[in-house]
């Protein structure tokens, strides 16, 4: 069995800079290929694994955001008496991306306001405390009855506009087709030699008949 385990954070997701740690238990130690995937390979490290346990570090970038596959693929070499052997896992991991998110804080002029009364304030807007500029806004009054007999939430309309990555990497075994190669030529070479055992044999039995003959 080969298992891949994110190490929870404190935040619910990463963010850019961050760097994820990855625990991998495999019954054997090798050489992990890990990829960052969503519907493309976004990238690619080489990390050695010494025993049947190890840990990688992944550095986050924006362009995982929202959600990315780590795929891991193990390999252990073989040698002369010992077959290669592999393992295959993968574990997801979601990015949050703070430039992409607005802050919108209104200051009114008044808490309260009468019917028929003007409301005047300012709507302020930033993004990782910073003023974003040319924003356009929709303002609407609701009453607050409504919203808390109602028990309204704010969407999430972020997900609107970033929806979620699909995993749909194909990965295939390497091995699985190395090992059929190698009993296919192992199966050829011994028919080939049956084959040749029975044409020397044939000609013996030629030779005999002629001898007998003379």
């Amino acid at each position: 069995m080969f298992i891949a385990t994110v190490i929870p954070t404190s935040l619910r997701k990463f963010l850019p800079g961050d760097k994820a740690a990855l625990t991998i238990q495999a019954p054997f130690g090798g050489v992990a290929w890990v990829l960052v995937e969503t519907d493309e390979v976004l990238d690619t490290l080489l990390v050695p694994v010494k025993g049947n346990a190890g840990r990688i570090e992944l550095p986050i970038k924006k362009e995982y955001a929202p959600n990315a596959t780590v795929s891991i693929y193990l390999v252990k070499p073989g040698g002369d008496t010992e077959l290669p052997r592999e393992r295959f896992a993968y574990s997801e991991i979601e990015v949050r991306r703070p430039d992409r998110e607005l802050k919108i804080e209104p200051h009114l002029a008044s808490a309260t306001a009468k019917p028929g009364k003007m409301v005047r304030g300012e709507v302020s807007v930033t993004s990782e405390n910073k003023p974003v500029p040319d924003v356009d806004l929709l303002v609407f009054a609701v009453d607050d009855a409504v919203l808390t007999l109602g028990d309204w939430k704010l969407p999430a309309i972020g997900n609107r506009f970033y929806p979620r990555n699909p995993f749909s990497v194909r990965t295939y075994e390497a091995l699985y087709w190395r090992r059929w190669l190698r009993s296919h030529l192992k199966h050829q070479k011994c028919s080939e030699r049956i084959s040749h055992a029975r044409v020397l044999a044939g000609e013996s039995e030629n030779r005999r008949r002629l001898q007998s003959q003379v």
